[in-house]
């Protein structure tokens, strides 16, 4: 089972365990604010999940308008984005029905399905291109180098590569000014590895840049969860002699 953050909730989505923000108590001034998921983090690929925010608490609600606390409409984290006449995008239809409540704007309504253009374009800037195919002339290169398929992502200049070591052996073989940008996928920052309860015996040797030498990728990512900032680094043979050193 993931162990999310204080304000965070574990939620299953495709086979996978995630976390997901919520508006816990405590995270905003009960007397000036009040905390509403809303909009969408910019990703390419779901699940892209709503944000926990401190609005401005409405002091004076239009006639027949209800609390806060009553426009809670429990809204499952499911991605079907739509954008908002207000110009933000929500994860879903619920939770804009829950901000038209708690804002007490009867006229927020979906203009339209998907991400708002705005949120788009924030997701242009931020999201690198994929990385392009191997030419002829990388291949031989690429072919040359092993590395281990451990599902470790890392965002780089050139987009997500699979772990550290396919970055290594992408600038090496390219040529090409890489950078790293930060762990995880360029895509989804909020998406998390699941953390395996039980492990196979199956021995696929993964050696991470803590100088230890695991079974297997499982067994890694177990370690991982505990551990965030280690990383699956080079397979080659002489990785695997520094790590059992």
């Amino acid at each position: 089972m993931r162990t999310c953050g204080e304000f965070e909730q574990c939620f299953v989505y495709k086979d996978g365990e995630f976390c997901a923000q919520v508006c816990a108590p405590g995270r905003c001034d009960d007397d000036t604010e009040t905390c509403t998921l809303r909009g969408v983090v910019p990703c390419t690929q779901e699940p892209c999940l709503p944000e926990a925010v401190c609005e401005p608490r409405v002091t004076s609600m239009v006639t027949n308008s209800t609390t806060a606390s009553s426009c809670e409409l429990h809204c499952q984290l499911v991605s079907s984005p739509v954008c908002g006449s207000d110009g933000v995008s929500y994860a879903n239809s619920c939770f804009l029905k829950n901000a038209r409540c708690t804002t007490g704007n009867p006229d927020l309504v979906v203009a339209s399905r998907g991400i708002c253009e705005s949120a788009k374009a924030l997701n242009a800037k931020y999201n690198p291109p994929a990385p392009s195919s191997p030419s002829d002339d990388t291949a031989p290169c690429l072919a040359a180098i092993t590395c281990a398929d451990v599902l470790d992502p890392v965002c780089t200049s050139a987009g997500t590569v699979r772990n550290m070591c396919y970055f290594n052996r992408e600038k090496r073989c390219s040529q090409a000014t890489l950078t790293v940008i930060r762990t995880g996928s360029c895509e989804d920052s909020n998406v998390v590895p699941l953390c395996p309860a039980t492990c196979t015996e199956e021995y696929k040797p993964v050696c991470a840049s803590n100088g230890q030498l695991y079974g297997n990728d499982c067994l890694f990512r177990q370690a991982k969860c505990a551990r965030r900032d280690l990383l699956a680094v080079n397979i080659e043979p002489r990785a695997l002699s520094e790590c059992e050193e």
